[in-house]
């Protein structure tokens, strides 16, 4: 299934307090708060990519061009928290809200499903024709997230920070700061 997906709004906090980061990374001093709070955004953001997973509330939008013939509909980013609105758009880009009442919700693997007896809605707009509008995370505290999570996070951090100003990004961040091993098992794998 072909997808295009939106972050429709931020995590309104981070994981990681500027408080752990700081302790973390031995610093006393406020000099680079707004650096070192600045790269705790980043290095979250490597991890979710990762794992694909969002760690901290989030919501998303989703567009596909129609329904799959399966009538099941994956969403990408998990945790799944909240299916806030399905829209179908006409040839206008007017989009018209489905009753939810119709769908079914797989929570664990991220799943809308059409109930049975319901009947697929079918877009006049030819591209991204429906979309799906969902909260994805933990939840919105950072309690709610997975204490080997922010470790990883608090490990890419570190390397982002001693090493700020140099190419480093993605995969090779993970690998050199040791938190690849802890994401693994978070990673969002296809059956």
């Amino acid at each position: 299934m072909i997808y295009r997906l939106i972050q429709t709004v931020k995590p309104l906090i981070e994981p990681v307090t500027l408080t752990e980061a700081k302790s973390h990374l031995r610093l006393d001093t406020a000099v680079d708060d707004t650096l070192v709070q600045s790269l705790i955004e980043t290095a979250r953001q490597i991890c979710e990519n990762f794992t694909e997973r969002s760690f901290i509330k989030q919501t998303f939008s989703m567009f596909i061009d129609k329904f799959p013939d399966s009538g099941i509909v994956v969403l990408p980013r998990l945790p799944f928290l909240s299916l806030l609105d399905i829209k179908v758009y006409d040839a206008a880009d007017v989009g018209v809200s489905e009753d939810l009442a119709s769908y079914s919700i797989d929570s664990i693997q991220g799943r809308v499903v059409l109930k049975e007896g319901s009947v697929f809605p079918v877009p006049t707009r030819k591209v991204n024709g429906i979309e799906f509008s969902y909260d994805a995370g933990y939840g919105a505290s950072t309690t709610d997230v997975p204490d080997a999570l922010k470790q990883a996070i608090l490990m890419v951090l570190t390397i982002l920070y001693e090493h700020r100003g140099d190419d480093e990004q993605g995969q090779n961040v993970l690998i050199r700061s040791g938190a690849l091993n802890i994401l693994q098992p978070y990673r969002k794998m296809e059956i």
